[in-house]
């Protein structure tokens, strides 16, 4: 049996196009990431495995941002009146758009190296967000900027010759 929920709409670039990159194969991600990529993929096809929305989370802890992405999805799918919720609808596209695809594929290429092409995957993903979302307010939208500003320690030009130099194609000449 499938339970139906509210589709968002995501198409290109989201969450759906790591399903190839990570080859079908989500036992390479941890429990707590396969259960928030689960979910994303069961919000943006607009139904899920009700087994799935039983499953454990882990407590919620303010480290492991997983388990609160997690339970917005959940809560997004429910009959619950707080689903219906604009600002709810924002939240849940900010993790199927930018922080869900972002975590599933740092967790799957976690080497230092791939730190300034994820950084830019990551501005990418926000300016578009950012752009669909033009009712977003100010406040937020510095917020999301100020945020990744002050953890972006991938551009430094030490860590972006660490990037050039772990490219196979670069030592081919």
């Amino acid at each position: 049996a499938v339970v139906s929920t509210q589709s968002t709409g995501e198409t290109v670039g989201g969450i759906g196009d790591l399903y190839s990159f990570l080859g079908h194969d989500e036992s390479v991600l941890s429990k707590d990431c396969r259960i928030l990529f689960k979910l994303c993929m069961a919000v943006i096809e607009g139904y899920a495995d009700p087994s799935l929305l039983t499953k454990k989370i882990t407590d919620l802890n303010l480290a492991r941002w997983t388990s609160a992405g997690s339970r917005l999805l959940r809560l997004y799918m429910s009959d619950h009146p707080l689903a219906k919720s604009p600002k709810l609808k924002t939240l849940v596209d900010f993790i199927i758009q930018v922080y869900g695809p972002m975590h599933v594929q740092i967790k799957h290429e976690w080497k230092l190296a791939n730190g300034p092409s994820l950084l830019f995957q990551l501005q990418t993903r926000l300016r578009l967000f950012i752009l669909e979302h033009p009712t977003l307010p100010k406040k937020c939208v510095k917020l999301l900027w100020d945020t990744f500003q002050n953890n972006n320690y991938f551009h430094h030009p030490h860590l972006l010759l660490t990037a050039k130099v772990d490219i196979p194609s670069f030592h081919d000449g």
